[in-house]
């Protein structure tokens, strides 16, 4: 076996014996869960509620998953930041170089392994988060309220009996009256598209119908993309907290540093930035991002018109910057780490 290969299996066996990436974990699931728990409160969601964004799967999850996210990237930079410059203070490091493992073999699997990192954090959070939402919430497709001339609060109720009846939700209904007048379909095959059974709408009822502002599959693929997107800042992220652990001679200094400058240009100077700020990768990071795609699919997922996306040039532009970036810290990683004192 290689020199490489070893230190790839020793580091990934200390990082997930590690007990720092242990507590990270639980404080993200906790993390995770208690912002379900407050967002449900400060509702007060009645299980079963319908397609309100309150009680809607779609703006929940993201909301939990960005939450979630944004402690991931946090705990990311604190644990790779600290780690390299705590074990060349004990010396540590020094043990798999007495082992025929060379500095480039080790600089490369360490710099691998705190890839996994904000990926394994990141990914429990986007897992409790969808859990936790799916026991809470029930899907559904964006909607709005109807608008009702004078409020009728008997026939409203004959309509929510209906619907009970029917085993529709008003959300269904919205749908498929969306498809009716705007696409044209009868209305059995506006029910067939839509896995609805087939039923007869009373006249009375049309006026009840919420406003669908957008489908439930709209929702869902905005917000699967933006989770997509977020492989690339999460990358870079990881390996800027690297290289300063690599610069930088104690852990906390390299945390500290790394977790400043991550968050004051995402907080403060990102927006004044504009489009700029597209250039670096923290503008892009899915939790605490300025520009984040996914709290963007949240907006939309909770039902404003008014969230544009961004232009798909400006995506593939940031992108390929952020991948370019990550590279960059990668290898300079990579180049300073054999000239480095240990």
């Amino acid at each position: 076996m290689s020199g490489f290969l070893r230190a790839l299996r020793g580091e990934l066996y200390a990082l997930f014996h590690r007990r720092s990436l242990r507590i990270g974990l639980v404080l993200v699931v906790l993390g995770v869960l208690l912002r379900m728990m407050l967002a449900r409160l400060a509702a007060g969601v009645i299980p079963g509620g319908g397609a309100e964004a309150a009680a809607n799967y779609w703006p929940r999850f993201a909301q939990a998953a960005g939450f979630g996210l944004g402690l991931a990237e946090l705990a990311t930079l604190v644990l790779v930041g600290a780690a390299l410059p705590r074990e060349i203070a004990s010396a540590a490091v020094r043990d798999p170089m007495t082992r025929g493992i060379s500095r480039v073999g080790f600089v490369l699997a360490r710099g691998l392994t705190a890839l996994l990192c904000p990926f394994v954090l990141g990914g429990a959070a986007v897992l409790t988060a969808a859990l936790g939402c799916a026991v809470l919430y029930d899907g559904g497709h964006v909607v709005s309220a109807p608008f009702v001339m004078n409020q009728q609060p008997e026939a409203e109720a004959a309509f929510h009996d209906w619907l009970a009846e029917e085993g529709l939700r008003p959300d269904q209904l919205a749908a498929w009256l969306y498809m009716v007048e705007e696409d044209g379909l009868e209305g059995a095959a506006a029910a067939a598209a839509l896995g609805l059974p087939a039923f007869e709408l009373p006249d009375d009822y049309y006026s009840f119908i919420p406003i669908l502002v957008f489908l439930e599959d709209e929702v869902a693929d905005g917000i699967h993309a933006a989770l997509a997107q977020a492989l690339a800042p999460l990358t870079a992220l990881a390996l800027f907290a690297f290289l300063l652990s690599m610069l930088l001679p104690t852990g906390a200094l390299a945390s500290g540093l790394a977790t400043m400058l991550v968050v004051l240009f995402s907080v403060f100077l990102a927006p004044e930035m504009g489009a700029g700020a597209s250039w670096f990768f923290a503008d892009w990071l899915p939790g605490i991002g300025h520009d984040s795609a996914l709290k963007l699919a949240e907006r939309v997922a909770e039902g404003y018109t008014d969230s544009v996306p961004p232009d798909p040039e400006v995506l593939a532009a940031g992108a390929r910057a952020t991948w370019i970036q990550a590279g960059l810290y990668f290898a300079a990683a990579t180049a300073l780490f054999p000239r480095k004192k240990l």
